[in-house]
Parts: structure tokens; C-alpha cells; sequence
């Protein structure tokens, strides 16, 4: 017996045994990895090397999508001094500024550049007056570089939501890249 996918075509590529025993595949490909795939809907922002102050919001990205989150894969970063990072959420700034930063599709052969322009994006932030909610600190060392992974992508940005990276000591270089994707909004589970 085949075992057929409920709403999807094809099949799970999994078959019971005459001992009533189920054999299957399974894929380690990410969520990222799939959407990236089927939709074009996963995305690199990159924030180049720059000079930066303390306190500074290296990098941040909203999302204006107004039916999908925008779910946070990973987090890249680099440093030429020292110093604590602290990863945070909070709702849009009403005027962001600094540096307009473009989300780019990581499946070049779809190009989804329309939902590209729906993660919002900037380097060195200024439009944000408080730190939102802290959900990591981090420490990264003198010419340093520091790879986050988010944990099963549990970081679901609803529409107008702001994830920032500050660097809280002063330094003269530093840059991030945030790798981010779209998908369905995930309904509350009992």
C-alpha cells in the first residue's frame, strides 16, 4: 500500500509491509530550503561593512507582507572589536532610517522580486527610539564573525514586525546578513 498526501499530489514515498509496519523516506532539507523552491519567497539582506557606533541597530528587517510571515532563518555577523550583541523585536518604527537595504531572492530562476520588496530592510537603524523586547544576547570577539541559527525558524514576524541586531560597543567595522523567508501563518495548535 502506497500512503497518498492529503491535498497535495504524488505520495509520501512511504509503504506498509505486510506486518503492518510503515517504511518511508524522510528529507533533511530546511522549511527555508522548500519555500526557496516551490515559491521563490526566501531571501538574503545583507548589510555591508560599515563604521559603526555604539548601540547602533546594525541591521533590521520588518515585515510588510499583509497575509505571511516573515520567518527568521539565520543571522550572520561580524565585528572588528569585541562586543554584545543583543537580537530584539518590536513593532515598526513610524519613520525608519539609516541605510535602505535590499532583501534579495536566494532562487534566481523564480526571481520573486514583488515579495522581496515586502521585507523591509535597514542598515545602521536610527528610526527605532528603544530597544524592543531582547530575545538572544550574543558575544562575538575581536575580528570576530558569529553564525545564529534560530532554532526550528521560531522567530515569526506578523506584519509589521521589526527584528534589529545591535551592537552595543563602538567599533569601526561591522556587517550582518539576515536570511529570512516567507510562509503561511501558522494557526494556533491545542
Amino acid at each position: 500500500m502506497i500512503l497518498k498526501s492529503a491535498g497535495n499530489k504524488g505520495d509520501f514515498g512511504a509503504v506498509m509491509t505486510k506486518y503492518g509496519e510503515v517504511l518511508g523516506k524522510t528529507s533533511s532539507a530546511s522549511r527555508m530550503a522548500e519555500v526557496s523552491r516551490r515559491t521563490g519567497e526566501a531571501f538574503s539582506v545583507v548589510q555591508p561593512a560599515y563604521n559603526y557606533a555604539a548601540l547602533d541597530t546594525v541591521i533590521a528587517v520588518t515585515n510588510r507582507h499583509p497575509t505571511k510571515e516573515l520567518v527568521i532563518h539565520s543571522l550572520y555577523t561580524y565585528s572588528d572589536t569585541a562586543s554584545l550583541i543583543n537580537v530584539h523585536l518590536t513593532t515598526r518604527p513610524t519613520t525608519p532610517a539609516g541605510t535602505a537595504l535590499t532583501a534579495k531572492p536566494l532562487n534566481t530562476r523564480l526571481n520573486n522580486t514583488a515579495a522581496a520588496a515586502l521585507v523591509e530592510a535597514y542598515g545602521d537603524e536610527t528610526g527605532q527610539a528603544t530597544q524592543g523586547t531582547i530575545i538572544r544576547v550574543a558575544v562575538i570577539a575581536a575580528e570576530g564573525e558569529l553564525n545564529i541559527d534560530i532554532p526550528q525558524d521560531v522567530v515569526r514576524l506578523s506584519y509589521n514586525t521589526y527584528f534589529g541586531v545591535d551592537f552595543v560597543t563602538v567599533g569601526a567595522l561591522a556587517g550582518a546578513t539576515i536570511m529570512c523567508y516567507f510562509d503561511d501563518k501558522q494557526e494556533d495548535v491545542d
